[in-house]
């Protein structure tokens, strides 16, 4: 079993290599095209795989990163939520709890009549 964990080691390497290869944009990919990292990753298995993540793969933060205003339009953000998150954020449910508190309040007094 110990035999194995090299080869598998090595197989997952190739297998993250070429899926990272061609999931990358073309565009952002170094020293090469996409298709010849393809090919060196797949014919020269290991030697491939570690030149494609030293040399090949987008910098994180190209790839991470939207792109800045080149010449591209920008989104902006999605508006807030407009639904009350919870209870306590509900302006007619915290009006409720006032009128409420309000009437107790006012049972709550000893009336005149009492006295």
């Amino acid at each position: 079993m110990l035999r194995l964990l090299p080869a598998l080691l090595a197989i997952g390497l190739v297998v993250y290599c070429l899926v990272e290869c061609l999931q990358s944009p073309g565009r952002d990919v170094r020293m090469f095209r996409k298709p010849v990292w393809f090919a060196v990753i797949l014919l020269v298995p290991i030697v491939g795989a570690v030149a494609w993540l030293l040399a090949g793969r987008p910098h994180r933060a190209r790839h991470s990163n939207p792109p800045r205003s080149g010449g591209r339009e920008q989104v902006p953000p999605p508006p807030p939520p407009t639904y009350p998150l919870g209870p306590d954020d509900d302006p007619e449910f915290l009006e409720q709890l006032r009128r409420e508190q309000e009437r107790r309040r006012k049972s709550e007094r000893p009336t005149e009549a009492d006295d």
